[in-house]
């Protein structure tokens, strides 16, 4: 079993047989995985960037992962988190709840290297709705007689 944040390479379990001498050069492989990890945020000004105010979104939300196994909800503080992470090409996408929307990019292109991506915040914004009523003003005072 390979240790934390490391996964095996090669072919294991691995057969080697054993007769009345030792056996050299049985190497097994490891190889570092990595994580992305963010936070969905209230993107208050729509601009798709966490500001200085701007609070995390406090429900359970399913960020998903393309190129990944799953996705993963968001903690009651908004945060995310991926790990045993292949280098590669990721993106990131979320589904606005019920009355928000996205801000920013997203879905979002993240690529892993050689190191752990952090701080990839995902912003949604309220919604709002506009009502009324068109009405023939026959009297042309303005008003809705």
């Amino acid at each position: 079993t390979a240790p934390a944040n490391f996964r095996t390479t090669g072919t294991i379990p691995r057969s080697v047989t054993v007769s009345n001498a030792n056996v050299a050069n049985i190497n097994l492989g490891i190889a570092p995985t990595y994580s992305i990890s963010g936070t969905v945020f209230v993107d208050t000004n729509r601009n798709g960037t966490k500001d200085a105010g701007e609070s995390n979104y406090g429900s359970a939300l399913q960020v998903r992962l393309a190129g990944a196994a799953s996705g993963t909800d968001t903690t009651s503080g908004g945060n995310y988190a991926f790990s045993a992470l292949e280098p590669g090409n990721y993106t990131l996408a979320i589904t606005a709840p019920a009355a928000f929307r996205t801000t920013g990019a997203i879905p979002r292109a993240v690529t892993i290297t050689n190191a752990n991506v952090a701080n990839i915040n995902l912003g949604i914004a309220p919604t709002y709705t506009i009502s009324g009523s068109v009405y023939v003003d026959t009297n042309r005072d303005g008003n809705r007689d």
